[in-house]
């Protein structure tokens, strides 16, 4: 079937959703706390959740070196922790990083406190794949305006899986689902609003647990490939797109834009807010943890290229207005239909 695409404006206009200072996020008014949830161990592959949510009260507030250290699933020393991440940004972003420059990045501050109490309450929650430190001020944000954030990790060696067989992600879609049950039994979650996030190859496990679990009640696509080619998506046992009925919220960039097959895109069955970035600087990179870690080189770029924090900003009410079932209105570099 032919999904419903929402049309949220008549014609495409330009109107700011906020007016919003370079880098700075809105955030909300609640404190942000962050813990983690050690799950069984299955066949060897170790499970871990970062958990952030509304807080109560202060605790000891974290660093960008906290999250690193939270996602050391094999108990490596630090030392390989740090260096795994500047291979990283060597690896996708050619950046060589000085040990100086990334003393400084390891010491920023977060927003976060560690193991906080949890104020009391039910609060809507959004489940995705992902380490403690790659979408960590997006997760702040959001808790922040009140919802709790659960991203499970898991060590399977084959990352991504290799999309070629039935099996095509359907560890990571199981991994989710283990956590979908955690969550569904948790005294803070109300669980008539859980939805689920992905960006990159992380939206491929969201979407086939939102096609297979109708305890899903919105999907959050950040410029994952789901519909493109080279994701093979329509591989997987676990593609089902007619079951795909709750509302989507697609931020796109214009490049995916026209990698998607949309013959995949009007398989589903869900109404679509479809968000398109214009911004001529901001990237798929944009939306992780790298556009904001204090690192010399990340920081020219943007004061170089304002757009992308104002980018990074309004993608973020964006997604916040989805989750509070406020219309999605076009902003200044992100055009909507």
């Amino acid at each position: 079937m032919k999904s419903a695409l929402t049309i949220v404006l008549a014609t495409l206009t330009f109107v700011p959703i906020c007016n919003v200072a370079s880098k700075d996020l809105p955030h909300g008014k609640d404190l942000i706390g962050f813990k983690q949830i050690t799950l069984p161990s299955q066949n060897g592959v170790s499970f871990k959740i970062g958990l952030w949510y509304p807080a109560a009260k202060e605790s000891k507030s974290m660093t960008f070196e906290d999250y690193l250290k939270a996602e050391n699933l094999l108990h490596s020393p630090d030392s390989f922790l740090f260096n795994d991440f500047k291979g990283m940004l060597k690896f996708r972003f050619k950046m060589e990083v000085t040990e100086q420059d990334f003393l400084k990045a390891r010491n920023q501050r977060t927003k976060s406190f560690k193991d906080a109490e949890m104020k009391p309450g039910k609060f809507p929650v959004i489940l995705t794949l992902a380490s403690a430190y790659d979408y960590y001020e997006t997760f702040e944000f959001l808790a922040s305006h009140g919802k709790v954030i659960a991203a499970i990790t898991c060590n399977y060696m084959d990352d991504p899986p290799s999309p070629d067989g039935p099996h095509h992600y359907t560890r990571y879609t199981a991994a989710m689902e283990m956590l979908l049950n955690y969550i569904q039994k948790q005294a803070y979650s109300d669980v008539n609003t859980i939805s689920v996030l992905g960006h990159g190859f992380s939206i491929n496990p969201a979407m086939y647990l939102a096609m297979q679990n109708p305890s899903i009640k919105k999907v959050i696509n950040l410029d994952g490939g789901f519909f493109g080619p080279r994701s093979k998506s329509q591989n997987s046992a676990d593609y089902h797109p007619e079951k795909l009925t709750m509302p989507l919220l697609y931020l796109v960039t214009t490049k995916q834009d026209k990698e998607d097959d949309q013959s995949q895109v009007h398989a589903i069955n869900s109404p679509i807010v479809k968000a398109e970035i214009i911004s001529a600087h901001f990237n798929h990179a944009d939306f992780t943890c790298v556009l904001r870690v204090d690192l010399n080189e990340l920081n020219e770029r943007r004061k170089a290229n304002p757009d992308i924090d104002d980018t990074y900003n309004e993608a973020h009410l964006m997604m916040l207005l989805f989750l509070d079932d406020k219309t999605v209105t076009a902003s200044s570099h992100i055009l909507v239909e």
